[in-house]
């Protein structure tokens, strides 16, 4: 795989995994706040509607409370110290007026009075006259003598004028006489339709599996929308004023199918896609240099001539990053170097070539050079001339230490030097007859030590010439 495809793929890479880091933290915050405003909007509306339902309850007690100051209610619990009236006749003027009363609402069941002693001055004549006993006897209507403020009944049923049976909720007030207050001697019981509750609650079904309606901590009304409220769902609680509702939200999840989602992936997509067309001539832009240079280098290592000049093909520096025309200028710089350093290596080989040769000429000259002085100490001992036998012999000596070659070291032991100091004042001696003499004094344990070579005859000779 090439560089570009190499570039490509590796900064696609991270192109689409930053993007997906980034659209998975965008969804699951999404989701989040979206299940948090859905949670809210939810929280919102329970609350909205116990705000309805108090508002209801607060034109109920606005209407019980204009019939509890009514005179004819007021004679019918508690008499008058007016003009006298029997209490049927008050009972009578009392059902005239609940029926007034009841006249000016359409959510109105029936309305009742209830004395102290249980005596019940209901508006709606019933056929039944066990009625009221059976109604005494049920569960809400025992509840009636226990409370001292207005409050609302459990949902239960009431018959009509006909027996027909409805729903209803009751509404309970306490009445107290208005010339003297006092310990309530009585209640209206208004006994309401429920569908106006029952549509307000209903109103939520959408949202909600169920939501309970309570007051004082009892159930007043329950609307069960789905079966297994409990499971699944988000309790939620509101209460206005005397007014509770709870409610069994349904799951606030957000769907991955979500618009927003969708449209939050489509625009990420979107934004890869461009990404990819960015990249392609921005990796082109960079990668058709170093393309360029990398077929020179490939070219220059299968025809390199060490010894030919070669330039590299300059690059433009108007289109080009500024790091690909360093590289560019530091291998045609490389290639110059090596160019030099191969001529210099082929002239260095020259000298050494030149060197050798005449190394292996001087090694010639000196072997002539002993063969003849040889050849003169032969003849100066056969001809009995003993000084001429020395001096030659000196002269041999000397010759042989005094060459280095190549391969010997340039220091010796200093007993070594000592000897070729001998040779060199023999022949020294020969050549200026009793004018000087050479004493040498010095220890067995030095002899060993390494000198420099020939580092004691200029002393010698130095010393001689000032004598």
């Amino acid at each position: 795989m090439n560089i570009k495809w190499q570039i490509l793929t590796r900064v696609g890479a991270i192109l689409v995994s930053c993007l997906l880091i980034v659209s998975m933290v965008v969804t699951i915050i999404f989701i989040k706040q979206g299940e948090e405003n859905v949670l809210e909007e939810q929280n919102t509306q329970v609350l909205q509607a116990a705000q309805q339902i108090d508002s209801m309850i607060n034109e109920i007690q606005v209407f019980a409370n204009n019939m509890i100051i009514d005179p004819s209610v007021q004679r019918a619990l508690f008499g008058s110290s007016g003009k006298q009236m029997s209490q049927g006749e008050a009972f009578y003027l009392a059902v005239e007026q609940l029926k007034n009363f009841k006249a000016l609402r359409d959510d109105i069941h029936s309305i009742a009075l209830v004395t102290k002693d249980n005596q019940i001055v209901w508006e709606t004549k019933l056929s039944d006259g066990d009625y009221f006993k059976e109604l005494m006897r049920q569960e809400w209507y025992q509840e009636i003598g226990k409370t001292s403020h207005a409050q609302f009944s459990t949902l239960h049923e009431v018959a009509d004028a006909n027996g027909d049976r409805s729903k209803t909720l009751s509404y309970i007030v306490p009445v107290y006489n208005m010339q003297q207050y006092q310990k309530a001697k009585g209640y209206i019981i208004i006994n309401l339709f429920p569908d106006k509750f029952e549509n307000l609650l209903q109103v939520l079904e959408p949202s909600y599996h169920q939501i309970t309606w309570s007051q004082g901590g009892r159930t007043i009304l329950t609307e069960r929308f789905t079966k297994n409220a409990e499971n699944n769902s988000n309790f939620i609680e509101q209460k206005y004023k005397e007014t509770d509702l709870c409610a069994y939200a349904k799951n606030s999840s957000i769907s991955i199918i979500n618009p927003s989602l969708m449209a939050e992936f489509l625009v990420i997509l979107a934004l890869l896609v461009a990404g990819l067309l960015i990249m392609v001539p921005t990796i082109k832009y960079i990668v058709e240099p170093l393309k360029t240079l990398s077929d020179f280098m490939d070219d220059t290592k299968a025809n390199y001539n060490p010894l030919s000049q070669i330039v590299v093909p300059p690059v433009s520096k108007k289109h080009t990053a500024k790091e690909i025309i360093v590289l560019n200028q530091t291998f045609s710089n490389l290639l110059q170097e090596l160019h030099e350093q191969t001529e210099r290596r082929v002239e260095y080989e020259k000298k050494m070539q030149q060197l050798r040769t005449e190394m292996i000429l001087s090694q010639v000259k000196p072997h002539f050079l002993y063969n003849t002085l040889n050849s003169i100490s032969i003849m100066a001992r056969q001809k009995n001339a003993k000084n001429i036998e020395d001096i030659t012999q000196s002269l041999i000596t000397l010759l042989q230490k005094s060459i280095v070659y190549e391969d010997q070291e340039m220091v010796c032991t200093l007993g070594e030097e000592i000897e070729m100091l001998k040779e060199y004042t023999t022949i020294q001696q020969y050549r200026y007859q009793d004018k000087f003499s050479v004493d040498i004094d010095i220890s067995d344990d030095l002899l060993s030590y390494p000198v420099p070579r020939f580092i004691l005859q200029p002393i010698v000779k130095i010393l001689s010439s000032m004598e």
